[in-house]
């Protein structure tokens, strides 16, 4: 009887997690999908438009945006669309997205800030190193998909 009240509370635990993981699911989604339509938009020069999906017309110009962004979308060359995370700091929602796949920690990272609210209100361009220094003290982590890089083992 002990074992079947452990089984069922803990059958009891994992459904309202699982409850809880499905319903704030859908929020982060949301996030990473409308940060990787302004992230292709920027990277095809059409910040105007990326400020519209932002809603970030009272904080940037486009001529700020393409400063702080042209470059590095140039040396990036092809934009990879699978990694990014998103965690909470200090009251806020950090979104990192690297340009480039992260295997080296200098890879450039668009980092997005977001209210508490799900608004956001600005970006920054980091490097891969330290949006891990910033996520890995955090508590809670919501990857799109977390990088695993590959490695190829040649034999003799």
């Amino acid at each position: 009887m002990k074992k079947l009240n452990l089984v069922l509370c803990v059958l009891l635990i994992c459904s309202v997690c699982s409850i809880c993981v499905s319903e704030a699911g859908g929020m982060p989604q949301q996030l990473f999908e409308v940060s990787l339509r302004a992230i292709s938009l920027m990277s095809n020069g059409n910040y105007a438009a990326a400020i519209e999906e932002l809603n970030l017309g009272g904080i940037y110009s486009q001529a700020q945006l393409k400063r702080l962004l042209e470059d590095s979308f140039k040396k990036a060359g092809h934009i990879q669309t699978e990694t990014a995370v998103i965690w909470s700091e200090n009251g806020f929602i950090c979104l990192a997205y690297p340009l480039t796949a992260p295997d080296e920690g200098n890879a450039q990272t668009v980092l997005f800030s977001i209210s508490s609210e799900y608004e956001f209100l600005g970006m920054s361009l980091i490097k891969w190193s330290d949006a891990v220094k910033n996520y890995e003290m955090a508590e809670n982590i919501i990857w799109l998909s977390e990088y695993k890089p590959s490695f190829m083992v040649f034999a003799d």
